[in-house]
């Protein structure tokens, strides 16, 4: 493959997954806990081949990679005491069919049974397992401590890994671990703030800036492999021209 063709094509291919990157942050801004997601890119430690061209030369490309950021969201104040954030590096442990999963997601609920649970119906665990909210006054200290009625009667389960890598999405604000090798830790620097919720950490005027540079690279690389193709087709016609 041409060379210039190559590293447009490539650039583009980055710019579109960059694109399908913003536009999934943008329509995330509006959910709690959600945390973006955000492209690195890097020189890579061997050089590529320029396809399966023979000669000697390389071209040195760029690498990609999507990653998660987990930067801290706004802190909303609702009123609500079964709505609780974490300030700090933790998340609430959540019970679901296919097994645990971990999020930042805090607009809790009762279900039917007295049982705290997330949006999406999932138990909220506790030192004890799921949480039930049997009394009339129900306050949860800074450290996770849940007293109903004046008596501490559980602990949120507020858990850290030792990298963020460990943690892979699964949609619905919910993350889950990467591999069995990622053990979960007691979070020691969270905070539990009782009456608001954790808002997503994207910045909507900073993502829509991003979103419109994204789009004005694609289509600069599109017209890029446009003038590159025309050129190469310039040259094999005048080629054919001398024969």
């Amino acid at each position: 493959m041409n060379g210039s063709i190559y590293l447009t094509a490539f650039g583009a291919a980055h710019q579109q997954t960059r694109l399908e990157v913003c536009a999934n942050n943008i329509a995330n801004m509006n959910t709690p806990g959600f945390k973006a997601d955000r492209m690195r890119f890097r020189l890579p430690v061997s050089d590529h081949a320029v396809g399966d061209d023979p000669s000697p030369m390389r071209l040195v490309v760029p690498e990609s990679a999507q990653y998660i950021d987990f930067s801290q969201g706004a802190v909303v104040p609702t009123g609500n005491p079964l709505d609780m954030a974490i300030t700090g590096k933790g998340f609430f442990t959540v019970q679901t069919p296919e097994g645990l999963r971990y999020t930042r997601h805090g607009r809790f609920s009762l279900n039917e049974d007295g049982v705290l649970v997330t949006s999406q119906g999932f138990p909220v665990l506790g030192d004890g397992g799921e949480i039930r909210l049997d009394g009339d006054r129900v306050e949860i200290g800074t450290e996770g401590d849940i007293t109903l009625n004046g008596v501490i009667a559980d602990r949120l389960q507020i858990v850290d890994f030792p990298t963020s890598g460990a943690l892979q999405k699964m949609g619905d604000s919910l993350f889950a671990a990467r591999n069995a090798g990622a053990t979960e830790q007691v979070a020691t620097e969270a905070k539990i703030q009782q009456g608001a919720y954790e808002a997503a950490n994207v910045n909507a005027v900073k993502m829509m800036t991003e979103l419109i540079d994204t789009l004005r690279a694609f289509e600069f690389y599109q017209k890029a492999i446009q003038s590159v193709d025309g050129m190469n087709g310039k040259a094999v016609n005048a080629v054919g021209a001398l024969k």
